[in-house]
């Protein structure tokens, strides 16, 4: 009798030690699946959110869609030409004021689609160059150039720069330039001197 009783006690310890082996099993591996299910929920989501609309093309957009985005006009600078009906500007778009010199900016060439003594003028963007906003004192600017040893180079002619800002009256080092074409509307890299300088458009005394 003491014998059954011993045996029927081993079996009811090993039916209940498998029973509690399975459930403890178990729940780890649904806690394990819902972490997996949220990492890959947040792996996808994540890059669009971070996406600015400073990565998207503004080419052939008019002003009414530019104004309606959550960005901020840094500058305008109206191109000077000889032409009395094709009128151009040149701005530059952050996402806020505070990264107007030091962030990721966008530079737009804009075409007004009428006559330029009109207030509040449509717009359509022809042209941009994407600034990446990596070294801060790397800015871009509409400038008058100096010529140092090339006649090409009109000290009274518009040009968009790309620069190190060296918070010195004359800046030195320039990385790019571009022509403003207004016959064609685009921005037209040329070949940069090696000695070009030109007056910093953000000193002051």
């Amino acid at each position: 009798m003491k014998h059954y009783l011993r045996l029927t006690g081993l079996i009811l310890f090993f039916v209940f030690s498998c029973n509690t082996k399975e459930n403890g099993q178990s729940e780890p591996k649904t806690a394990t699946n819902v972490t997996d299910s949220i990492k890959k929920e947040t792996t996808t989501v994540t890059p669009n959110e971070e996406k600015s609309i400073l990565d998207t093309s503004f080419i052939d957009k008019e002003g009414k869609e530019i104004e309606a985005y959550p960005i901020f006009e840094c500058s305008g600078t109206l191109v000077e030409n000889d032409s009395e009906t094709d009128r151009y500007a040149v701005a530059i778009f952050t996402k806020n004021i505070e990264q107007c010199w030091n962030g990721k900016s966008k530079v737009v060439l804009e075409q007004f689609l009428d006559a330029p003594e009109t207030q509040n003028r449509p717009y359509v963007i022809v042209d941009e160059i994407n600034g990446t906003g990596k070294n801060k004192k790397r800015r871009f600017s509409t400038v008058y150039l100096n010529r140092p040893d090339n006649d090409k180079y009109d000290e009274k002619e518009m040009y968009l720069a790309e620069y190190e800002d060296n918070e010195k009256p004359v800046i030195t080092k320039v990385y790019r330039i571009w022509e403003i074409d207004t016959r064609e509307g685009k921005f037209k890299e040329v070949l940069k001197p090696q000695k070009l300088t030109f007056n910093n458009p953000d000193y002051i005394e």
